[in-house]
């Protein structure tokens, strides 16, 4: 039934599932977006849609790459990033290690996004932007920079100090097109087929965790 994660013999039955999570994206998802984009909230929800988000392309790299281990979490999130958002735009290729670490690693485990530093002092930040890309930020003083989706921008007159725009609402919309290049087929379709059927078997078991005790009910 559709909506069960099951083994497939050939890509084309990958589509069922693949459409489910479409689904899930445009009713639980869109609606966090601001009312004057369609959605149900004041304002636009940046946090929360940036964990989603992350979490979308969490699973969906188990999927894409078969590794569904706990341990390759980072490692899946980046490949699809690479290979499949990658083809809607090619910023979250070039940029699939920092994305992971500022607006994955920062929302899902500690609230905001994180700022991140190098061994030479560059210091990049983060900007969610719950508008249409191209938009201005303002710095203060009157320094508006023109910022756009994944490109990263420096500060106006902060030395070494550079930021990551991302807006909310491409999010979404680069998360539901890259989920139609993956029922495509992306790359050796036997590959996939191998990969899914991987991540199934891991996902469809029990975990074990000998931390739950059933409750003594009486008869």
């Amino acid at each position: 039934m559709v909506g069960d994660l099951e083994y497939i013999n050939n890509w084309s039955e990958s589509a069922g599932y693949l459409d489910m999570l479409l689904d899930t994206i445009r009713n639980d998802l869109f609606p966090l977006r601001r009312k004057d984009q369609g959605g149900c909230t004041d304002g636009g929800a940046p946090h929360t849609i940036s964990r989603e988000f992350s979490c979308y392309v969490d699973y969906l790299g188990a999927l894409y790459t078969g590794w569904a281990e706990w341990n390759k979490s980072g490692e899946r999130f980046a490949a699809y990033l690479r290979e499949v958002l990658g083809q809607v735009n090619r910023a979250y290729a070039q940029h699939a290690e920092l994305v992971r670490e500022m607006y994955r690693n920062g929302p899902v485990h500690e609230f905001d996004p994180k700022v991140v530093f190098n061994s030479n002092g560059d210091q990049c930040g983060w900007l969610e932007s719950v508008g249409i890309s191209p938009g201005w930020h303002d710095f203060g003083s009157g320094q508006k920079v023109q910022v756009s989706h994944l490109t990263i921008v420096a500060h106006p007159s902060v030395a070494k100090a550079y930021y990551l725009p991302v807006f909310t609402s491409q999010l979404l919309n680069d998360l539901v097109e890259s989920i139609s290049f993956f029922k495509k087929g992306v790359g050796d379709l036997t590959a996939r087929v191998l990969c899914w059927n991987r991540a199934v078997g891991m996902l469809s078991h029990p975990v074990r965790f000998d931390r739950f005790v059933p409750p003594q009910i009486s008869p």
